[in-house]
Order: structure tokens, then sequence, then C-alpha cells
């Protein structure tokens, strides 16, 4: 792995470590396919994604996205990438309670549902769709 790699690999590391510290103790998020739970650090953000339609129109639409480590999303040993069939909880705990967000993995037009964040995948921006809030 070249300098660039290493890097890379760094900051995500740091990100993540940075993401589960005790300031973020009050946020739990889980990764879920099928039966299987993943509890992972992620930060969400608001994007806008350019898209084009089945006409060829360009649109620019706003959608939630998880920023997450790939080394996380890992099932029965194996790395997997996000599915469409996936969903993320959010959990947030604050002075007034607890709120809970359900997020489905989308799949977004020549985009699909995932895009790395850097050049050697180590971080991923996953396309999500808000299901519930309660």
């Amino acid at each position: 792995m070249g300098q660039l790699g290493k890097a890379s690999a760094w900051l995500a590391q740091t990100m993540a470590t940075h993401n589960s510290s005790a300031a973020d103790d009050d946020r739990t998020v889980i990764y879920l396919r099928g039966t299987t739970e993943i509890e992972i650090a992620a930060t969400f953000d608001t994007a806008e994604i350019e898209l084009t339609d089945a006409s060829g129109q360009l649109t620019i639409e706003q959608r939630r996205v998880a920023h997450v480590n790939t080394s996380a999303l890992v099932v029965d040993g194996k790395t997997i990438e996000p599915d469409d069939d996936d969903q993320l909880i959010e959990r947030v705990t604050t002075g007034d309670g607890t709120r809970e967000y359900l997020y489905s993995v989308v799949a977004l037009p020549g985009k699909g549902t995932h895009e790395p964040l850097d050049n050697h995948r180590h971080r991923i921006r996953i396309f999500l769709t808000l299901r519930t809030q309660r």
C-alpha cells in the first residue's frame, strides 16, 4: 500500500475512533442486513446528489447519507457492500428522551447504494431514505 493508501487508512481509523468517542455516547447506529445487526460508527449528513432521470434531465436531490468505514461492515467474517434491502437504525438520546430513526439503504440511478469517500475505499457514503421516526 502506498503512502496515500496508508494515509487514507489512518484517516478512516481516526474518524472511526472519533465517531465512537465519549462525546458520541448518546448516539448508536446499527446496520441491519436480514436478521444480522452490526453496531457501527457513522456520521450522518445531507448531500446534494446529481441524478439524471429517464428523459436525460439532470436533477439535484437532497439525500440523507451515512459516512461509514468499510471495515465495520463485516457479516460472517466477510466485508459486505451496502444493498438496497439493508437498513440503518440511528438512536439518539438527549435530555428529552430517545429518538429512533429507521433508514432504508436506497440505490440511486447511475450511482448505486453508495460511493467511496476516498480512492482506497476505506470510507463510503451510503445513500438513505428515512422510513420511520419514533
